[in-house]
C-alpha cells in the first residue's frame, strides 16, 4: 500500500497494523528524514486524492512531477 496523504486510509487501519508489527511510525519518519532529499517527483500523487474522506494533509518530500495532470 502506499499513502500520499495523512488519513487516507480508514480510521485506525494502519494503527493497528502497526500495533501488531510493533512499528513506531514516529521512528520511522524519524530514521527516514535524510531520504526525502533522494525522492524523485511522480505523477499520480494525486490521483485518487479527493476519494478519501476527511482531513488530508500532505506528506513531507512527497510532490508530482511536473506536468502531470
Amino acid at each position: 500500500m502506499v499513502v500520499n496523504h495523512l488519513h487516507e486510509p480508514q480510521k485506525g487501519l494502519l494503527e493497528s497494523v502497526y500495533q501488531s508489527l510493533d512499528i513506531s511510525v514516529e521512528q520511522k519518519r524519524k530514521e527516514r528524514r535524510d531520504l526525502v532529499s533522494q525522492a524523485k517527483a511522480q505523477c499520480g500523487v494525486n490521483a485518487i486524492a479527493g476519494e478519501f474522506k476527511g482531513e488530508s494533509k500532505p506528506l513531507e518530500g512527497v510532490k508530482a512531477k511536473e506536468g502531470c495532470e
